[in-house]
This record gives structure tokens, C-alpha cells and sequence, in this order.
């Protein structure tokens, strides 16, 4: 009698990054850079540009090739908040898992790896980042991967009505 071989099929979600860029010029060029560095490379970038500031445009200049290709910018004519721009982007996401994070966050190459591999349906993740430009370069700040059907399902994130965070 032989004894048969058995493959699991590991569970590989797909993973879009959502980054609301509101006064991020300064520090969006470096947030894409971190993103490009990855050891598990996202399937989407999508930033929402809130208030369309002219002088982010230059970041999407040197944006690195490696993520060209699957970003999505999306200009928000007046200032929505973060929450309703990670809100608005979820509903354009079509992968698995999205995760949140700030164009003044960076994150180490294992980063995205961490915060997405194994996570199932009814499960989030928030984890601590880092952020950029402050007197302390590594203030704790939140960082959140989310299953993106159980994100719409509740109703992403409450708002203020005018918007702001």
C-alpha cells in the first residue's frame, strides 16, 4: 500500500495599501518608497490626494517603478478626512485586505508580511508604525489591515459630517 500525498493549499489574501495624503508632499515620496521595499508586495496602492494640493504631484514623479503600475491616485477636490478617503478607497478596492496607513508612516520590508499573511475573515490587525518628520522619527502611530468585505459590511469608519478626522 503506498501512502498518498496530501497538498494544503496555503491561503495567499490579496492586498490593497490605502494612503489619504492631506499636506503630504514632504513625505509621501519616502512612505512609496517603503511600500516598493517590501518582502510581499501589494496587488494596489490607491492614494487619495484630499484637497489637491499641487505640490504633491512631484512625490508621483518619483514614485518607484516597482509600484507604478498598480498605484491609483484619486483627487478629492476639498478636504474630506482620512476617514472618509480609506472609506470611499475600500469601496474601489477589489482585493481581500486592505490596509490603512498615512503618507507620513513608513514601514519596515516585513511589514505588509506581518499585517496580512493568515488574516481571515473576521479578523483585523492594527499594528504600530512609524512616523516620519516629527522631533521623535519613530512615534508609535496605528496602522490597520483589515479583511475588506467585513470593512464594508460594518460600514468603514464613522465620520465626523463635515469630514475632518
Amino acid at each position: 500500500m503506498t501512502a498518498r500525498k496530501t497538498t494544503t493549499k496555503t491561503y495567499k489574501p490579496t492586498v490593497t495599501v490605502i494612503i489619504p495624503a492631506y499636506k503630504a508632499a514632504p513625505y509621501l515620496a519616502e512612505c512609496l518608497a517603503t511600500i516598493a521595499r517590501q518582502s510581499k508586495m501589494p496587488n494596489a496602492v490607491y492614494i487619495g490626494v484630499d484637497a489637491c494640493q499641487e505640490s504633491i504631484r512631484a512625490a508621483f514623479d518619483y514614485m518607484p517603478h516597482e509600484i507604478r503600475n498598480i498605484t491609483k491616485v484619486a483627487y478629492f477636490p476639498e478636504h474630506a478626512g482620512a476617514y472618509r478617503i480609506r472609506n470611499t478607497m475600500a469601496l474601489m478596492a477589489s482585493t481581500d485586505i486592505i490596509t490603512t496607513f498615512d503618507a507620513d508612516d513608513w514601514m519596515y520590508p516585513r511589514h505588509l508580511a506581518a499585517m496580512t499573511d493568515g488574516l481571515m475573515p473576521g479578523q483585523v490587525r492594527v499594528a504600530l508604525g512609524d512616523k516620519q518628520g516629527e522631533d521623535r522619527p519613530h512615534k508609535a502611530h496605528g496602522i490597520q489591515a483589515w479583511c475588506r468585505r467585513d470593512f464594508i459590511n460594518m460600514g468603514g469608519y464613522e465620520t465626523w459630517p463635515c469630514g475632518a478626522d
